[in-house]
């Protein structure tokens, strides 16, 4: 049988499955019709959006296109010829048809596939096994089914395809009758979970079932089933948020998404409780830890994604996105794709700031532009001195949080005197174009710089100009994942004004070999906090300082309100330049606290004695960030409950938080306290600064000698690394500035750039998190430079 062969998709168009009956009991062989249908296109994909491009003396402004109508089509394709459109016939919208939503499982196995009927012929598709057994489940013994399936609708080797059908699969499952999510094969576990799932939603029962030793079999059940592969799968977070209906289905089982997202949801409310029972069950070894971190199964996450990304009429459309793409990026990261591409990819359409498009853009990206917000003395000010950011839907900014979960604090702060211009983030931002570098070659450029060849002019001023935001990512699976991790990056720091992205995990590692490691800027899921163990969750990381964006206060502010100030370098470096000033050096690097062990050395570098004094009020601070598990200041209930717990400690003076929490007799009070230590500090080195001597807490590859720097749009300090160039790589520093009281003006040094930084990570400096910082740097004329990060 010869394989199928797909043919051109228009404008508009998808492919739809129709499944032809048989009997479930047989072994027919499965077989359909893959037909052309018109989609209709929601608001957000035809939407008018401005590109880049460029005048005659080469300076960037912004075209506004007309709203893009959806294409009317003339022809419905048919044959598997050579691809080409055949039969002049006009093609219908799409009938009601249902989408699949599954892990793949694999590469396709030809010893399974689809037999796909077209002009009397049959034409074969390899599929997956897992595929296969979704299918066979799914056809109706005596009705054809229309089902939309990514794996045959859309010609997976042909990228331009792809990346064209990819920006429709947001209305593709929206406009879906229902969306089916096959979780794989029954087993016998499986069987158990759905019908306590029932038992569970009885809500009088709840209580009984979580304090009765006889149920663990069945929440252990439960457990297995939030563990199955597709939960973890990327693309299952648009697919099932977006569905107007949904169904999972384990073999012949099946319970509603609804059933499911409450009872998920209910177990969750309850782990504390559910993990006593297997604590007290000899059947399971009286673990202790059985559940593993239960919030951060992708189950869970899922639960509470697909009831907060959107707003929803009572008939399922979509009438407004909730989150930014920073928010869900920095919030879905327990969630894998098979591409690195689909990191990023995934989760476009579910944004509030973003369009997925399939266009590149005219002339250049935002990324080849620096985003400036401090005006020189003498420019215009764009907009009248307030100290107040201007207010619109779009500029609050929201995250993906569980209620448990981190809040974050404002932006105020206090003992900073600068002037900020409100910026209205629905449409504009600010345009230095003296520090725009443009891509090497550029028909039509004017080639600008920050580093000039005539070091006898004055220092320029920076001459600004308002401009749309551009709002649209351009889909394609031809970029490198740098690239793709780039492009994000750069609409994500025009958007926020801010550089807290880079201190939290979120980007894939490169699947090539001939691709090179990323930059040390753009932080990996790596060195995400949790990692699946054994397939449970267990933390490996402390979370990141810098906390979730959101419409609420950040959890620090160490640069104040200035916003960030940074440019790319299109070359092999591929360098990020950002501003800022060194406020320290690491002096001292104490032991790390690995699986949550607080060494016996970090009480040597405070000189506390346990058994003859409190804890001193630096070192309990430091060793819970300053702040409660909400982002608001600690209870000082923390200070007795650290006392207790080191009184607790080992023979060789170490802290093992895990063993008190798990095995010892420990008071909740310091359960909770011990809790948010092992976030702040697990992995991470107790540090002393050499100038001032400040405490703080560094990420574990921080070594003695790094720099302890404050980045300009970045909440928090971070550890920066001084690593000296080639002799053929030093040009000109681009910028230097002595630190004053008025905004930033930038000068052009004539030193050489013979070095460049290493951003090492995040790190917490006792004293310098809420804008003390900045004074710091104007009482010691600290001087503010330029860094340029690989």
């Amino acid at each position: 049988m010869p394989d199928y062969t797909y043919g051109a998709l228009g404008d508009g168009h998808i492919r739809l499955l129709k499944l032809l009956p048989a009997a479930e009991s047989t072994a027919a062989a499965l077989e359909g019709n893959l037909i052309v249908r018109k989609l209709r296109v929601s608001d957000k994909l035809t939407e008018s959006e401005p590109t880049i491009t460029f005048n005659d003396d080469g300076d960037p402004f912004f075209v506004q296109h007309e709203a893009q109508q959806p294409i009317s089509a003339e022809r419905e394709q048919t044959g598997a010829g050579a691809g080409e459109v055949s039969t002049e016939l006009q093609i219908q919208e799409a009938e009601p048809y249902e989408a699949l939503s599954y892990t793949w499982g694999g590469k396709p196995d030809p010893e399974y596939f689809i037999r796909i009927l077209e002009g009397g012929q049959a034409y074969k598709i390899p599929i997956t096994k897992n595929l296969e057994s979704a299918l066979r489940h799914l056809r109706h013994p005596s009705d054809a089914t229309y089902l939309w399936v990514d794996a045959l609708c859309i010609n997976q080797v042909n990228h331009a395809e792809k990346g064209s059908q990819i920006p429709k699969m947001a209305d593709i499952y929206n406009q879906a009758t229902k969306v089916r999510v096959w979780l794989g094969e029954a087993n016998d576990d499986s069987d158990i979970a759905l019908r306590f799932i029932r038992r569970v939603l009885t809500l009088g029962n709840l209580d009984e079932l979580v304090k009765d030793s006889l149920t663990s079999p069945e929440w252990a059940a439960v457990l297995d089933l939030m563990k199955r592969p597709l939960f973890s799968r990327r693309w299952v977070v648009q697919e099932i948020a977006l569905a107007r209906d949904a169904c999972l289905h384990c073999g012949r089982e099946s319970v509603t998404w609804t059933e499911f997202a409450e009872a998920v949801s209910l177990f969750t409310s309850k782990h504390h409780d559910v993990r006593k029972l297997f604590k007290g069950s000899p059947s399971f070894d009286n673990h202790p830890d059985f559940l593993g971190e239960i919030e951060e199964l992708g189950a869970n996450r899922l639960v509470y994604a697909s009831s907060n990304l959107f707003r929803k009429s009572d008939d399922g459309t979509i009438m407004e996105h909730l989150l930014s793409l920073e928010a869900l990026m920095s919030s879905l990261s327990v969630f894998e794709a098979e591409s690195p591409h689909d990191v990023v990819y995934a989760i476009l359409w579910l944004a509030n700031d973003a369009i997925p498009s399939t266009e590149r853009a005219i002339g250049s990206s935002l990324s080849e532009y620096g985003v400036i917000r401090s005006p020189t003395p003498g420019s215009p000010t764009p907009y009248p001195e307030s100290s107040t950011q201007a207010s619109s839907p779009r500029s609050e900014r929201r995250t993906l949080q569980a209620p448990h979960d981190s809040a974050v604090q404002s932006a105020d702060t206090t003992g900073h005197s600068e002037t900020h211009w409100p910026i209205d983030h629905t449409n504009q931002y600010l345009q230095a174009k003296t520090l725009s570098v443009p891509n090497d070659g550029q028909k039509g450029h004017k080639r600008t710089s920050s580093v000039r060849s005539d070091l006898s002019l004055p220092p320029p001023k920076i001459r600004l100009q308002m401009m749309p935001v551009a709002r649209k990512i351009t889909v394609d699976y031809s970029k490198s994942v740098y690239e793709v991790c780039k492009d994000f990056l750069a609409f994500v720091m025009a958007q926020s004004e801010s550089l807290d992205i880079i201190c939290r995990p979120w980007a894939p590692e490169p699947v090539h070999e001939k691709e090179q490691d990323l930059p040390s800027w753009i932080p990996k899921l790596s060195s995400a906090p949790f990692e699946l163990v054994d397939r449970v969750y267990k933390r490996v990381e402390a979370d990141p300082l810098v906390g979730l964006p959101g419409m609420r206060r950040k959890n620090y502010l160490a640069s104040g309100k200035r916003k960030a100030i940074c440019r790319f370098k299109e070359s092999v470096d591929r360098s990020l330049f950002v501003y800022g000033f060194v406020l320290d050096k690491v002096n001292v690097r104490s032991e790390t606290a690995q699986q949550g062990i607080i060494p016996a050395e970090w009480l040597k570098v405070v000189q506390w004695d346990p058994a003859r004094a409190t804890a001193p009020d630096r070192f309990w601070r430091t060793l819970v960030a300053d702040r409660g598990p909400d982002g608001s200041p600690p209870p000082h209930t923390y200070q007795s409950a650290l006392n207790y717990a080191f009184q607790q400690k080992g023979q060789r003076g170490d802290l093992n938080t895990r063993e008190l929490m798990f095995f010892g007799k420990c008071p909740s009070m310091a359960i909770d306290c011990l809790r948010r230590v092992q976030s702040v500090v697990w992995k991470r080195s107790l540090i002393s600064t050499s100038r001032e001597h400040f405490l703080g807490l560094a990420p574990s590859k921080a070594r003695e000698g790094d720099l302890i720097c404050i980045l300009y749009g970045c909440s928090v300090p971070v550890v920066l690394r001084k690593v000296r160039k080639d002799s053929e790589d030093i040009p000109i520093c681009p910028m230097t500035g002595t630190a004053t009281n008025e905004d930033i003006v930038p000068r052009v040094s004539s030193k050489k750039c013979d070095h460049y930084y290493q951003f090492i990570g995040e790190c917490y400096i006792h004293g310098m998190m809420d804008g003390e910082a900045l004074r710091h740097q104007r009482t010691r004329e600290l001087q503010q430079q330029e860094f340029e990060l690989r």
